[in-house]
């Protein structure tokens, strides 16, 4: 399943204009809780949905200009 919750967060990242440092405790995050909670099929909490985005982009996966400027800084 930890497979499947990296491809669903792998998508999500691609999609997420915001940095994902700024999504924690805002209305941004809550649409992308909400459509990873509908790709994964399953009710999950907001913890398992942030830690799946943090794990997928510490594999290096999701959207290539957030991974450039993180390799910049």
């Amino acid at each position: 399943m930890v497979a499947r919750y990296l491809e669903i967060a792998t998508q999500l990242l691609a999609e997420i204009e915001v940095p994902l440092d700024r999504l924690p405790y805002t209305d941004d995050f809550e649409p992308i809780y909400e459509r990873f909670q509908d790709l994964a099929g399953k009710s999950l909490d907001r913890h398992e949905v942030w830690w799946s985005l943090l794990s997928a982009r510490k594999r290096g996966r999701g959207h290539a200009r957030l991974r450039r400027r993180s390799m910049l800084a």
